[in-house]
Formats: structure tokens, sequence, C-alpha cells
């Protein structure tokens, strides 16, 4: 079984390819798409790097909460790359969401504002309504509908959802009786950092493919996803 350690060496392998594919971008002049794609995949390293730190403290469901923001933002990115989705479009989404989120305190605001706050609050939530981000018409749009139906929909049951399975590590079964714990016994950390690093290498390689690649780039992600095979299946637990 590969140790921690080959794992950890292997996710920071992950992570300078990643900085490689962000020269991608550079690559043709930068429009404004390709630029807010630019950040949003800046998240999605980030987003790797705590869940790595999360994984190590035994943190299983936080880790993959991440992992499935990554998945998610990768849909973003593909959209600004393919023209599916444009900045302005972003923008609105931002707009809306904020608006939704007024208008579903107009209650609390009825009862516990004043009527100025109140009357500001309305016209910011009609000022700004409209149609809120669809991740899975996205991902059918840039042709990543199977990162939808198994990567973000697994790891929105197992972590960011709160299901039994979510829940699983506190459940102690015991002989004869059920009791929960705290804190939790994590699902291995192999497991964890293998799942994550392989997300994260899908949504390289699928950036890659959107913005369009070098050679050396090329050979960093296929190098990586060689090494990331090589450890096994992460149900394996005889490699």
């Amino acid at each position: 079984m590969a140790q921690i350690s080959e794992i950890l060496l292997h996710a920071q392998a992950c992570i300078a390819t990643a900085e490689q594919v962000l020269l991608l971008f550079e690559v043709n002049p930068l429009t404004t798409e390709k630029l807010a794609a630019k950040a949003f995949f800046c998240r999605c390293i980030d987003h790797f790097r705590a869940a790595l730190l999360l994984a190590q403290e035994d943190l299983d469901p936080e880790a993959l909460v991440l992992v499935r923001g990554i998945v998610e933002t990768t849909f973003v990115v593909g959209g600004l790359l393919t023209g599916s989705v444009t900045t302005a479009e972003m923008e609105a989404f931002d707009r809306a969401g904020r608006a939704k989120s007024a208008k579903a305190q107009n209650d609390f605001l009825r009862r516990n504002a004043s009527s100025d706050l109140r009357e500001r609050a309305r016209e910011f939530a009609e000022r700004n309504a409209g149609p809120i981000l669809k991740f899975e018409q996205i991902a059918k749009q840039v042709d990543a509908e199977d990162l939808y139906n198994g990567h973000y929909r697994m790891f929105s049951h197992m972590a960011a959802h709160p299901s039994m399975t979510s829940v699983a590590k506190y459940i102690d079964y015991g002989e004869g009786s059920t009791s929960v714990r705290y804190p939790g016994i994590g699902y291995q950390q192999r497991t964890t950092l293998l799942i994550a690093c392989g997300a994260f290498l899908h949504t390289c390689a699928a950036i890659e493919h959107w913005v369009g690649t070098t050679p050396s780039v090329n050979q960093s992600i296929q190098a990586c996803l060689l090494m990331q095979e090589s450890f096994g299946s992460v149900l394996d637990r005889s490699n």
C-alpha cells in the first residue's frame, strides 16, 4: 500500500502541474471570459490545497465538500472558456443570488426592520432579479455531464448534504447498542487524498482541453495521471 507521504508528494506534483496549466491562459490574449476563468481556476487550486490539509486531519467529509467545490467551479470555468457562459451572465447570476437572499428575508424585515430598510431591500431584490446559476445545465453545455452525474452528485451526497452517509464516522454500532462518538473515525487519509487528487486532475485535464495546451503541460498532466493510476483504486486496500 502506498504511504501517505508518497501520496502527498503526488499531490504537490498535481499542484505544480496546475500552476503550469495557469500559464496556458497567457498563450493567447486574455479575453474577459478567459480572465474570469483563470480566477475561478485559482479558486480550484486553493480548494485542493485546503482539502489536503483537512484530509490530513481526518476531516474526510469536510475535505470532500471542498473537492465538490472544485468540480462545481470546473463547470463554470468550462462555460467561460467555451462561450457557454459570459462574464456578463456571471455578474447577473451573482446579483440574482444576492437578490434572492434579500427577497427571502422579507418576512423578517417586515417584522423587525424600519420601513426605509424594508423598501431598500425590496428595491434591491426587484432591481437584481434574474436567473440563478444552474450547474447541471452548464455541465451539459460543456460536455461534462458525466462529471456532474458522477463526482458532483457523489460528493454532494457523501459530504455536502446532511445525509446519513455524511455523519457515518460519528456513529458506533458496537455490540448490541448504537452510540455517537466525537471525534469521529475518518474513512482513511489515503482514500480521501486519492479522491481529491483524482478529481483535481480531472479538472486540470478538462481545462487543458478547453483552453488549449502545450507539449510540456500535457506531459505533466499525463505523468500525474499515470502516477494516480499507479496507486490503484481508492477502494483497493491491497496497493
